[in-house]
């Protein structure tokens, strides 16, 4: 996010010597970090798919639902690490080039996530400024970082910003193309933290983590084998399409959209089920094609996501499935 800081990196173990004496806790979040990652990356890599090309509709269903669990597990796993990192810091007082560490650790031990920051509230202290607002990021292989308090990035207008702070609670934010940030489209998990004063807390600023809609994309799709071309399709909480094989749709389109833009206002009822926690199965016929398909839908319980397996009806009639969708 803005412009990359290319200040001098000189040696820093003097410096993690002294933070790693001074922070228990920051001690314990690296070990954290590299164990809770660790953990996502195994379950990204190790996870296999059902490739047969026919399948009954219970097996598909099994296969959703042991996609359903794949991607909460991935969510919470994620979840975790910008959660540790603002318990952190309402305990402790980090400086910005001991935030820059913390950061790095994040981003060196994760392929899942492309950008991380710390943002503190603009203006917030009358005496000691807090460390400025920082972000790190990915790009050909390394680790940079930026300074989001430049001109013209308003930081604090940001909803990765401002939805946690109204809300004051962690939120997932609908994807968006990080224009002036990362440069790349994106979905961001923020949490905010606060400073105590004995009595009540003051809100201090988000800590994020971002995770690129390609990286997603591949994640969900590769050794995905679905009968007859059938697709996956991965929603946000409002119905925005995060993945989804047609790059159009991505980011640019909800699924109550498509109802209207595909002529298919079946969509808006999976719409509603998901955004209500229902699971299920529906059949729609597209007017412009007269092709028919199955859609099989089931909510992520950790953010509400959605999850759609789109299978044309061609020979799904041959292996008959007596179950209700």
């Amino acid at each position: 996010m803005s412009t990359t800081d290319n200040s001098p990196k000189g040696p820093q173990s003097d410096l993690k010597n002294r933070i790693l004496t001074k922070f228990d806790a920051l001690l314990a979040l690296g070990i954290f970090i590299i164990v809770g990652v660790f953990t996502v990356t195994n379950m990204t890599k190790n996870t296999g798919s059902i490739e047969p090309i026919t399948m009954s509709d219970s097996q598909i269903r099994q296969m959703l639902e042991k996609d359903t669990e794949r991607i909460n597990l991935f969510v919470k796993s994620i979840e975790k690490i910008p959660k540790e990192v603002a318990t952190i810091l309402e305990l402790q007082r980090l400086r910005t080039e001991e935030i820059k560490i913390v950061l790095d650790a994040i981003l060196l031990n994760s392929s899942e996530i492309f950008g991380t920051s710390v943002a503190f509230a603009p203006g917030l202290s009358k005496g000691t400024s807090p460390p400025k607002p920082l972000y790190a990021f990915k790009k050909d292989g390394n680790v940079k970082f930026s300074f989001l308090d430049t001109p013209g990035y308003d930081y604090f207008n940001k909803d990765w910003y401002l939805l946690p702070k109204i809300l004051d609670r962690p939120v997932w934010v609908d994807p968006y193309f990080d224009k002036g940030g990362g440069g790349v489209f994106m979905t961001t998990y923020s949490v905010p933290f606060s400073f105590f004063d004995g009595v009540t807390g003051t809100f201090t600023g988000v800590v994020t983590v971002d995770v690129s809609i390609d990286w997603l994309t591949r994640f969900f799709n590769t050794g995905k084998k679905l009968p007859n071309n059938g697709f996956v399709m991965l929603l946000s909480e409002d119905g925005t399409v995060i993945s989804a094989p047609q790059k159009e749709w991505e980011v640019n389109h909800t699924l109550f959209s498509l109802a209207v833009f595909l002529k298919l206002p079946e969509l808006r009822r999976v719409g509603r089920d998901l955004q209500t926690g229902k699971s299920g199965t529906t059949k729609v016929t597209s007017p412009a094609t007269g092709k028919t398909v199955r859609i099989f839908y089931a909510p992520v319980p950790a953010n509400h996501w959605g999850i759609l397996y789109v299978i044309h009806e061609k020979e799904q009639n041959n292996r008959p499935d007596n179950e209700g969708g």
